[in-house]
């Protein structure tokens, strides 16, 4: 009988250790969750099974970490180990720069410095007392001797609940890290451009941006009338406010350049208006930029209105209140031609990106497909205004008395208006049907061929030129954030933020910016629920396991005497 007892014992942990064996080596689960938190993304996947180079990813969060920030080290390492299953080539450690002797600490920090890497303040608070400590919230992702560095965790205002922050930068973890790996395998940059010789934006109010995309792309800015057709190998377009028309012929380079599968970012200015120009007339009516563009939008499937938008959820500029001696007082004002905008939709460009200022925007109108069109286009709004919006058509006289005068509501009746439209697919020619056998034969000569349609591209048109624009001193040659309002000077990082994601998604032919729409639900719990059925809960948690173990217990002794009682 005790023989039998001691091989069933025996077994049990053999099986035992046998799982624990076999689960240190594979790693696998079932995702329950309502959202698929733990799911990777099909193209996420693609590229991992067909890696075959080792990638190596140092995590450098550790250490001491209060709890929301564990949280975010708990699904970073669970992703890497979600990644290791799919390859064995991905290969992770977990490393505190923060460990070791002053001197060995001080020199890591100046080593990391150099790849951009500081680290961010926190409060710990342990036992009572709080206390401030220094963490490297990054991850370092090395193939042979290139790396890319990815931030974990994503900059938010001084106002965002720490749980949200944290809940926000993991829905982007295997977007981040998976695009860091992915350009590593390419090593390719891809070229984009900048259109100029149509009073585009000059170089130094872009370099902002430009110097953020020279991280990955290669940029250069380009006259279409030094150019025969765009070259197939150019991946995007920017278009950054032209204020001079566009000749047929750019037209023509343009059209055939989206015919080819090319993309393009158009960031127009429909009117042209700045403050200054409010500022220094009495009344401003402002033109129309005679641009030349309406009729190819059309085309494409976007109206650009004649108008200016005008939102209650906007920014604010300063004007003078009074005097005292001979000092000038000012103060904020709401102006409502500088919208504060928002995506409304589940689109990985504008997924967890914060409002972005703009100035003299105009309302977009996506057009309807004509019936029976083979070319449907997909059309999706990016941003919108908020739900108490109106607008001016021109011709419309500008001046700050609105500013006078206290809002009223109801006169913002509008609801949401566009102000940034993606458009992607199949798109039509602009010239079909206008192009003649002469033209036809000319571009044969020199080697162009006509395209009537695109097999696949896609274009964004935003209404508003300085959307992406940094303000420059040539005074100083000093060069503001990009999103910096000088007037209430703030920095909105979700103008930086979008237009990187616009140039990301235009740019992408792998499908990784799909992971940016994951989606993890926040489910806190009720707090005064909590404080008031803390007794009741702690009793099921800690009292009710033990009572039903003894339970088990006594019942399991009592079954066992009766049984060998009647033996």
């Amino acid at each position: 009988m005790k023989a039998q007892i001691y091989i069933r014992i025996l077994i049990a942990l053999g099986i035992c250790i046998l799982i624990n064996v076999v689960s240190s080596y594979y790693h696998g689960f079932i995702d329950l969750t309502e959202e698929k938190r733990f799911t990777l993304s099909p193209a996420t996947e693609s590229m991992l099974e067909d890696l075959d180079e080792v990638i190596y990813v140092q995590i450098l969060l550790d250490g001491t970490l209060p709890g929301e920030i564990e949280r975010l080290k708990t699904s970073t390492l669970q992703l890497m180990d979600d990644f290791n299953d799919i390859n064995s080539n991905i290969e992770y450690e977990v490393f505190d720069p923060n460990v070791g002797d002053i001197k060995s600490i001080n020199a890591r920090r100046t080593e990391l410095a150099k790849d951009k890497i500081v680290p961010q303040e926190i409060q710990i608070v342990e036992s009572g007392e709080q206390t401030k400590k220094l963490i490297y919230p990054y991850a370092v992702v090395k193939l042979a001797n290139r790396k890319r560095v990815v931030r974990l965790i994503k900059s938010a205002p001084m106002s965002t609940p720490v749980e949200v922050q944290v809940n926000e930068s993991i829905q982007l973890l295997e977007f981040k890290i998976a695009s860091a790996i992915n350009d590593l395998i390419v090593n390719k940059k891809e070229i984009i451009v900048f259109i100029d010789g149509h009073g585009e934006l000059p170089e130094q109010k872009t370099a902002r941006l430009e110097g953020e995309l020279k991280q990955k792309y290669f940029t250069k800015r380009v006259k279409l009338d030094s150019l025969v057709t765009i070259p197939d190998e150019i991946a995007l377009l920017i278009v950054a406010k032209p204020e001079s028309s566009f000749s047929d012929k750019d037209l023509f380079k343009i059209d055939q350049y989206i015919m080819g599968g090319g993309n393009i970012l158009w960031m127009i200015d429909k009117l042209d208006v700045t403050l200054q120009d409010i500022n220094e007339a009495k009344f401003y009516i402002p033109p129309i930029h005679d641009l030349n563009l309406d009729d190819i939008f059309f085309k494409y499937g976007i109206r650009m209105q004649p108008d200016l938008v005008l939102d209650l959820e906007c920014t604010q500029i300063p004007q003078v209140v009074g005097r005292q001696g001979d000092k000038v007082q000012t103060d904020l004002f709401p102006w409502y031609y500088h919208p504060l905008v928002a995506g409304k939709s589940n689109h990985p460009i504008v997924k967890n990106v914060e409002r972005v200022n703009m100035k003299f925007a105009s309302s977009i109108d996506t057009l309807q497909p004509r019936k029976n069109n083979p070319l449907a286009l997909n059309k999706e709004v990016l941003l919108s205004t908020s739900e108490y919006t109106r607008y001016q058509i021109t011709p419309v006289r500008l001046n700050f008395e609105i500013l006078k005068y206290p809002p009223k509501p109801e006169q913002f009746n509008k609801g949401s208006l566009p102000v940034a439209v993606l458009v992607e697919g199949p798109f039509e020619s602009f010239y079909k049907n206008r192009v003649g056998e002469g033209m036809l034969n000319t571009l044969k000569d020199i080697g162009i061929e006509y395209k009537e349609s695109s097999v696949g591209s896609k274009q964004i048109f935003i209404s508003d030129g300085d959307v992406a624009k940094n303000n420059y001193d040539p005074e100083t040659n000093r060069l503001s954030p990009l999103g910096y309002n000088p007037w209430v000077k703030k920095t909105f990082d979700g103008n930086r933020s979008f237009i990187l994601n616009c140039i990301e998604y235009l740019t992408d032919n792998t499908g990784l910016m799909d992971a940016r729409s994951k989606e993890i639900k926040l489910r806190p719990l009720n707090k005064i629920k909590v404080q008031s059925e803390k007794t009741y809960w702690q009793f099921i948690n800690i009292a009710m396991p033990l009572i039903i173990i003894l339970l088990f217990g006594i019942i399991y002794n009592l079954l066992r005497k009766r049984r060998y009682s009647k033996q």
